[in-house]
C-alpha cells in the first residue's frame, strides 16, 4: 500500500524549505514536469501544489476535471493552491505534502 502523504523516501532534488499557507504546513515537495506524471504509489496524495517555471501548467485534479495556472509573473505572483493533484498535462508544479 503506498504511502497517503510521503514526507521522506526516494526523492532527489527536493527541496527542505517548509512551506506556510492558510495556516496548514507542507513539509514535502516534489517537482513535477509534463512527462506522463501520475500521482499514484509513493508521490499519491499531495494535498496543494503551485507552478513553476515561464509557461501555464494544467493539471488534472484528484476528484476530476482540470485547471490551468498561469505562469508566476510579477502581475500574477506565486500562490499556493490547495487542491489534489492526479497528473500533469502541461507545464511544471512543486507537489506539495502534509505531514
Amino acid at each position: 500500500m503506498a504511502d497517503a502523504n510521503p514526507i521522506s523516501g526516494p526523492y532527489t532534488n527536493v527541496p527542505a524549505t517548509t512551506y506556510h499557507q492558510n495556516h496548514a504546513t507542507y513539509n514535502r515537495t516534489v517537482l513535477v514536469t509534463t512527462n506522463g506524471f501520475l500521482a499514484t504509489g509513493s508521490n499519491a496524495n499531495p494535498i496543494a501544489f503551485y507552478v513553476t517555471g515561464s509557461v501555464p501548467a494544467t493539471v488534472n485534479l484528484v476528484n476530476g476535471g482540470s485547471i490551468t495556472i498561469p505562469a508566476p509573473s510579477a502581475t500574477a505572483p506565486v500562490a499556493i493552491y490547495e487542491l489534489g493533484v492526479y497528473s500533469v498535462t502541461s507545464g511544471s508544479v512543486y507537489l506539495l505534502y502534509k505531514s
